[in-house]
């Protein structure tokens, strides 16, 4: 493991002292750890999420008139419903986006 030094403000480091204290762990440096790898895994799903609509949207203006279900897209991008679902079980996650009917 590296050793790299951070300037955090002390509203930051109040927060993350109460995370720590909320989730039992023992140092700030495994607090830390852990803010940083969920934040970095979500906002990665928040990425795919994005890709998966603009994909969405790109079948939908398709030249030929073939309309695609976000099935078909999910499929493309190697996806499923189900993956989907343990997404949004995972977190609070809201989608912002209706696919059109």
């Amino acid at each position: 493991m590296t050793t790299q030094s951070v300037s955090l403000d002390d509203n930051l480091i109040k927060q993350i002292e109460i995370f720590k204290s909320e989730n039992r762990y023992e140092t700030n440096s495994q607090a830390i750890n852990e803010l940083l790898r969920a934040g970095l895994e979500y906002l990665a799903e928040q990425k795919e999420n994005e890709y998966l609509l603009a994909l969405a949207e790109d079948r939908e203006k398709n030249d030929n008139g073939v309309r695609y279900s976000f099935e078909d897209v999910l499929a493309e991008s190697g996806m499923t419903i189900e993956d989907i679902d343990r997404m949004l079980d995972d977190e609070d996650v809201e989608l912002e986006y209706e696919l059109p009917c």
